[in-house]
């Protein structure tokens, strides 16, 4: 949790300081949350494969997204997470895939209040045995607030 917390107040200074951020930042900290996924006995796989500059805002949304499913997985003794960044023509996408386990993951109200201020869609869906969860930021993101 503390590493979540200084990584989120990191990037909420970003935000007043500058409108983009490198998106190997944010892929460092996927896999900064990777090692805490294995402090609970999971293991979270990323890959981002972004181009060009991330709009900051999109970033943090990105991360708190992350977070927000680690945490859920590993309440219901999930065992793999998969999470990718990458570009989808004019939109940047975070896919994440894991085992269902019990029950479907739900977004809680602020997350999803703030992907909508932004400008972004969140999806959840149960696939099989899996979950699925994907955000999408269309657009080159000057709007994002």
């Amino acid at each position: 949790m503390l590493s979540y917390i200084k990584r989120r107040c990191i990037l909420f200074f970003k935000e007043r300081e500058a409108p983009e951020i490198d998106p190997r930042e944010i892929a460092a900290y996927l896999d900064e949350l990777g090692e805490v996924a294995a402090l609970t006995g999971m293991r979270m796989y990323s890959a981002a494969a972004l181009s060009g500059a991330l709009p900051v805002r999109r970033g943090t949304l990105f991360y708190d997204l992350a977070y927000s499913v680690l945490e859920w997985a590993s309440a219901r003794s999930c065992r793999t997470m998969l999470v990718q960044l990458a570009d989808e023509g004019e939109a940047q996408v975070m896919k994440i895939l894991l085992q269902a386990g019990d029950g479907d993951y739900v977004p809680d109200g602020a997350l999803l209040a703030a992907v909508g201020a932004a400008g972004g869609v969140l999806s959840a869906e149960a696939v099989d045995e899996e979950a699925g969860v994907r955000l999408i930021f269309t657009g080159g993101g000057g709007d994002d607030a």
